[in-house]
């Protein structure tokens, strides 16, 4: 520890909480062990003539090209003058003409009357030498040679013949210390760390020379913030411009400080982040910063980006000294110079070299690595380097090179396979409201008149932080919200993360467009999950919609796209997908479009948002559904049907098991858009449950020992009708114990009976009907349609969903119905919905954990869960789905294939949920050239049974139902295109078995061939 010596306290007091004591003399601190001098450290000074005690050790390097290490010696920690040391302790050179290797015998820098000590070098650039310190007096009458001392302030020497003579002292400060060398700042004035203690009150400080150390400023304190910092302060000029101070605090963490005036002014200080005493700062020629320091023992951190955030602790030596300084080598390694601490203490200095791999420690008689600290090999910090070119940042990895540029916000990624360069920020990409959802003039994100951009490292991440504010309306007029974005590389795998803050007052995001598509020069083709899958070549000549464009709609079944050209691909994976989706475009003949769209939740941005691009340089969509599988493993969002199994055994019954899709009654209400005013009879279509039961009696003779049945229109009023009030089941068709015997004979049939049920949308006959349960948009109003089969209807709450499900269900299960299974329309199909209503609002985040709540009250009596269709973020709670085919134009009921179909969701999901497939050519879903029976063979799917299926059907249905049983279970391994027509295709699976389907031919081939039973068991 640097002394104190406003204090007048005692060194070992100066001590006292810092966990450490200075040992008694002779005694021994740190054993070297195995350590060699000469091999892995050298001693500059082992006496210095002046009582055998050397420490405060500072080095610079000559402008000759020799290394000078200036150190106190004494004969004690404090040497005060004493009869065998008249003039106390002194100050100390040698040199070094070998790089620190060996060491020139010390002579005589400065040895004033009184103890002069903690002394540091500098070389200007006119060559002119300065040397700083302190110096202690005793106080009269004390005794002994470390008695009380009264402190003399700062003061300095200068030489001007390379240190041959020094000129007499001058003070710099009377009542401020040093500890630390003078700096010579960018603009070429001095600056020297300072500080100060009076009483409890301690501080550091900075003063300033314009001339060379001739003359010195009035000292600047720096604001404490109410810490008792004992500074020793050292500074270091910042690549942006600003100064940063660090000082010593006495137990739990460093302080810093920054001025962004020169030095004028400081701000208050803050934690650095862990603990230190005489901290010294170097920026090597690599551009990282190193802080030396002491505790624990002599350690140092290093910062890749200019000191916001630092390494792990990297201990230097267990000697307990420190007050290390620190000089770059010739070859770019590092020398560090400290002292031992005890009788006899030493100046002992090591060799390191830090870069991108972390820092390795070098030997000084062959340059050998005998030790390696925190390389990112090991740690698993990524070996990222941040630099920036005017207002373009760059943060560069092993795999991954990208810029930013500040001025348009576009992002360009450089990968071994090329450039992916996004589009600029774009009028209209940002939209701002008011606090009450009035939206104001559309903005630019880039339009912001204040950019501040810094680094950031977060151990895992590393890259730059952009803040954005004051952003210019088409009026000319500004507004306040302030948005953050960080962009950084991540991981091993180098992804390139984005995550999005905003900072809202009275205005809001309301909605956020960016990172911008990736260019069309970036790419040749598009990979979508609208529905099951799309690829979409840059100039395909159609145009192409997605249904919806927000996640988990069929427009993104999964919250994720991507984008690929010869074999490379980039993925784009919307990490916070609830209040996100998609803006998309592709005019006839393209080129395709697809940006990151954020929208507001409840009208606030609430929380951060997170895209991640993932560059793969082989594997094109199969690549990038693999890499997307590989995120929902990682993150529990994959829940295979293995587990699913283990959870409720019955689903096991379904592998290899054909759907039954059935009904009871079929009523249309007067209002509805699908009333037949032509032939009213056909607006009530009846059959009982008795009949039900008989006709899938009938199937059991045809070989089906198992099956799932889907029963639509059991309850009061028939499919549609009353929601969510819908018991008791169809009076007509037989009531509940009608309702009961089906289900009975279901269970005698091997049968798993499932009901179809809804709890969204909310009829207005309904018995339990209120307009305050219902949604209520951001308007204040709720949405009233009469689409479907029942009538004039507008939406519940889905907060309100669970209990209607629990009700309805406890009913069922009361009444003795041998409830199996349940279906819960439209929850895994359409995008999560916000309420307004102040009495029960809800997010969409929300919505959707209340639909999951709802699908695993199913699964909580032991029924199979199901929806219509498989939105990802239902797949942890779903068994089955109705289907997920493929998107087709105008709609999924018929048309062409809007692009080439591909399986995208199968490639990541197929053994995660059971998907049935309808046969017939052009069947919903099915691309209406296509044959469906080939469409499910290739994905391996369960099989839509018909109550009276032909022979052709039922050779189809025992197919795919065997294929289903073999690999219903594994994972689809790989899909290709076996020609340009897109039209042969083979599916692997993970054992092997292969499935060629030819969709013009209409034929197909399995491998190895399959065993096809006659009954199904």
């Amino acid at each position: 520890m640097r002394i104190h010596p406003a204090a007048l306290v005692l060194l070992a007091g100066a001590l006292v909480g810092t966990g450490f004591q200075i040992p008694a003399a002779g005694a021994v601190i740190g054993a070297p062990g195995s350590e060699l001098p000469g091999h892995e450290f050298a001693y500059v000074c082992r006496d210095g003539g002046a009582g055998g005690y050397e420490a405060f050790p500072d080095v610079c390097r000559l402008a000759d090209g020799r290394l000078m290490a200036v150190f106190y010696a004494g004969s004690d920690h404090v040497s005060l003058p004493t009869l065998k040391w008249p003039k106390g302790g002194r100050i100390d050179s040698a040199l070094s003409d070998d790089e620190g290797r060996t060491w020139s015998k010390p002579r005589p820098l400065y040895d004033g009357p009184d103890d002069d000590r903690d002394p540091s070098i500098v070389q200007l650039p006119s060559g002119k030498l300065l040397c700083n310190f302190f110096s202690l007096k005793r106080k009269s009458g004390a005794p002994g040679p470390d008695g009380g001392w009264d402190g003399l302030g700062t003061w300095l020497v200068e030489s001007a013949d390379k240190g041959r003579t020094w000129s007499p002292p001058r003070r710099v400060s009377a009542d401020y210390y040093c500890s630390s060398p003078i700096r010579v700042l960018p603009d070429g004035r001095l600056m020297l760390g300072l500080y100060r203690q009076e009483g409890e009150k301690a501080w550091g400080a900075v003063t300033v020379s314009a001339d060379e150390g001739r003359t010195w400023a009035s000292p600047v304190d720096i604001p404490n913030g109410g810490w008792k910092l004992d500074a020793e302060t050292d500074v270091i000029p910042l690549e942006d411009g600003r100064i940063m101070a660090v000082e010593r605090e006495p137990a739990t963490s460093m302080g810093f400080s920054v001025s962004t005036d020169g030095g004028r002014t400081w701000s208050v200080s803050q934690p650095l982040g862990f603990p230190g005493h005489c901290p010294y700062l170097l920026r090597t020629s690599g551009g990282i910063v190193i802080l030396a320091h002491r505790l624990p023992h002599t350690s140092l951190h290093y910062s890749y980006d200019d000191g916001r955030t630092w390494s792990e602790n990297v201990v230097v030596d267990d000697r307990i000294g420190a007050y290390p300084s620190l000089v770059e080598l010739k070859d770019g390694s590092v020398l560090i110079v400290y002292y031992e601490e005890g009788a006899g203490s030493n100046v002992r200095a090591r060799r390191f070299r830090v870069g991108p791999g972390g820092l390795e420690w070098l030997t000084f008689d062959g340059a050998a690595v005998y030790r390696r600290d925190g390389p990112p090999s090991e740690s698993g910090v990524p070996p990222v380097r941040i630099s920036r070119d005017g207002n373009t940042w760059r943060l560069k990895g092993e795999r991954i090179d990208v810029s930013v540029d500040l001025d348009s916000l576009r992002l360009a990624a450089t990968t071994s396979k090329g450039v992916w360069a996004t589009g600029p920020s774009f009028e209209g990409d940002l939209k701002l409201g008011d606090a009450s959802g009035r939206e104001l003039a559309m903005s630019r994100l880039a339009s912001a008149s204040e950019k501040k951009a810094e680094p950031y490292r977060t151990g895992f991440q590393t890259g730059v932080k952009i803040s954005l504010s004051g952003f210019r309306l088409a009026d000319g007029g500004e507004v306040d919200p302030r948005i953050d974005l960080f962009v950084g590389l991540d991981g091993a795998d180098e992804d390139l993360v984005c995550r999005i803050l905003a900072v809202e007052g009275e205005i809001r995001v309301r909605e956020l467009i960016w990172p911008a598509s990736f260019e069309p020069g970036s790419f040749a083709s598009t990979v979508v999950p609208f529905m099951q899958g799309m690829l979409l070549p840059r100039d395909w000549p159609r145009a192409v919609r997605l249904y919806d464009s927000m996640s988990y709609g069929r427009g993104l079944y999964m919250p994720w796209w991507g984008f690929a050209r010869d074999g490379a691909s980039v993925l784009v994976l919307l990490e916070t997908p609830d209040d996100a989706g998609c803006r998309f475009d592709h005019p006839a003949g393209g080129p395709t479009s697809i940006d990151v769209r954020w929208v507001h939740s409840l009208g606030r941005w609430s929380y951060p948002r997170l895209v991640r691009f993932a560059f793969l340089d082989t594997g094109g969509y199969v690549g990038l559904a693999k890499r997307y599988r590989r995120y929902v493993m990682e993150t529990g969002k994959f829940v295979s049907l293995r587990e699913k199994i283990a959870r409720n055994p019955l689903v096991a019954k379904l592998i290899g098991a054909p759907v039954v899709h059935t009904s009871i009654l079929y009523h249309v209400q007067p209002q509805s858009s699908y009333y037949d005013k032509k032939d009213p009879a056909k607006n009530h279509q009846l059959v009982t449950f008795d009949q039900r039961a008989s006709e899938l009696g009938a199937l059991a003779p045809l070989g089906f020992r198992r099956a799932y049945v889907h029963l639509d229109g059991w309850g009061v009023r028939g499919y549609d009708n009353l929601h969510p009030d819908i018991l008791p089941p169809c009076p007509e068709a037989g009531g509940w114990e009608g309702m009961k015997r089906l289900a009975d004979a279901c269970d005698k049939l091997g049968f798993v009976f499932a009901i179809h049920d809804q709890y969204r949308d909310y009829y207005l006959d309904a018995a339990s009907y209120n307009p305050r349960n219902a949604q209520v948009g951001e308007n204040g109003r709720r949405e009233f349609h009469a689409t479907w089969y029942g009538g004039a209807q507008t939406y519940l709450c889905p907060s309100l969903a669970p209990g209607h499900v629990a009700k309805n269900h406890r009913a069922l299960l009361d009444h003795g119905v041998k409830l199996r299974g349940a279906y819960l329309d439209v929850f895994a199909v359409v995008p999560p919905d916000e309420c307004y209503n102040p009495e029960h609002p809800v997010t969409r985040s929300e919505c959707l954990r209340f639909r999951g709540d709802c699908l695993d009250f199913v699964r909580s009596y032991g029924g199979v869960v199901s929806s219509e269709e498989p939105a990802d973020w239902a797949v942890p709670h779903l068994d089955l789905v109705h289907h997920g085919p493929f998107a087709l134009d105008p709609n999924p009921g018929s048309g062409p294939a809007m692009g080439i179909p591909i399986p995208l969701y199968d490639l990541v999901y197929h053994d995660a949920l059971l998907l049935p497939w309808s046969l017939a050519k052009g069947a919903w879903g099915i691309p209406e050239t296509d044959l469906g029976f080939l469409h499910g063979l290739g994905h391996a799917g369960l099989p839509y049974l018909s109550l009276a299926p032909s022979a052709a059907e039922l050779e189809q249905v025992r197919t795919m139902c065997a294929l289903n049983s073999r690999v219903g279970l594994l994972e689809l391994a790989s899909h290709q295109f076996l020609d340009g027509s897109f039209r042969r295709q083979r599916f692997t699976y993970a054992d092997g078995t292969s499935v060629t389907i030819d969709l013009d031919a209409g034929t197909w081939e399995i491998t190895p061939k399959l065993d096809i039973p006659v009954v199904i068991r």
